[in-house]
């Protein structure tokens, strides 16, 4: 019979093994940010979040804090990817040329030709 005091620190080994890896780039993201710009932005404040309950030994929370930080980025990440692609259908679908009738003919002529 395997007691719990065995099986926990094996199911600690990826857990720690993955929050040191989130802490890690979390830690690198504030110290690039702030080594740029010079000022306390989301990303400082983000990994003091996450720092916090590391320094308290409150793993689990701290595991929480890197997976909301990591879920905020995806859905970040994800949303300027899809803005981006809605951009660029919409200029792709943007008119380029325009009907105008002169002296009772139509005429297929540039948007940028036109006058006011």
């Amino acid at each position: 019979m395997i007691s719990g005091s065995t099986v926990a620190p094996v199911l600690l080994v990826p857990g720690v093994g993955l929050l040191t890896i989130s802490l890690a780039r979390t830690l690198y993201k504030v110290w690039r940010q702030f080594s740029d710009e010079r000022k306390v932005g989301v990303t400082v404040l983000d990994g003091v979040a996450f720092l916090m309950p590391m320094l308290l030994h409150m793993w689990a929370m701290a595991a929480l804090t890197g997976s909301f930080i990591s879920g905020a980025g995806w859905m970040a990440r994800r949303t300027e990817r899809r803005s981006r692609e809605d951009l660029a259908l919409l200029f792709s679908q943007q008119i380029r040329t325009a009907w105008v009738e002169h002296d009772g003919v139509m005429l297929e002529v540039a948007c940028a030709d036109l006058r006011r």
